[in-house]
């Protein structure tokens, strides 16, 4: 099968879905298969199955350039300022995807998905930090970093419809980032984040 890569992934995806026992080796190959073929469900698949060589598989991802999966993997390592890192230089670009697709009328579910699980991503990323000065520090770069990601839209040069359309998608996550930050991080505190640098 190693010559028919693409029958391969199909018949490795429907062993590990059935859970069907596979060994180190046709795992190796199935994230690789799976990279390549559906990068979108590498993040789900990792976050859910364990057995992988962590080291091998965080190199694939980050070759493939899946942020998701690199950024879960960091943080499996240790590395969760690296993760968080990570997810919020990818916000910018995921806001103009938003607003590219707002303006075609294509694809618009699938970027607001795929924004909308960044944002969830650094959120829980900042949750898992215990009640310290850098868990402050990772709330606050993740306000920063959505806030600056919305502001470099300059959706006042947008259709009407467009800039709506993503105007309303910012609130809400902006309104669910803080509800979650709330939980962490003194309300006062977040005021005064916002009223000294936005």
């Amino acid at each position: 099968l190693a010559a028919k890569p693409s029958l391969q992934f199909v018949v490795l995806d429907e062993l590990i879905q059935t859970d069907v026992q596979v060994d180190d080796e046709e795992r190796a190959v199935y994230v690789e298969l799976l990279c390549d073929s559906a990068p979108h469900r590498v993040h789900a698949y990792l976050a859910s199955h364990d057995g992988y060589d962590v080291d091998a598989t965080l190199e694939l991802c980050r070759r493939h350039r899946i942020d998701d999966a690199t950024a879960l993997l960091l943080e499996e390592k240790g590395d969760g300022n690296g993760a968080l890192d990570l997810i919020l230089k990818g916000l910018g670009k995921r806001f103009e995807v938003l607003r590219d697709a707002a303006r075609s009328k294509l694809a618009v579910d699938e970027a607001e998905n795929d924004l909308r699980a960044s944002v969830a991503a650094a959120t829980r990323l900042c949750s898992r930090r215990s009640e310290d000065h850098e868990s402050r520090r990772a709330w606050f770069a993740t306000l920063d970093a959505l806030l600056e990601a919305q502001r470099s839209l300059k959706l006042s040069r947008e259709l009407p419809s467009t800039a709506s359309q993503v105007r309303a998608v910012a609130r809400d996550l902006a309104q669910s980032y803080l509800t979650a930050a709330a939980d962490r991080v003194p309300l006062r505190d977040v005021v005064s984040k916002l009223f000294k640098d936005h």
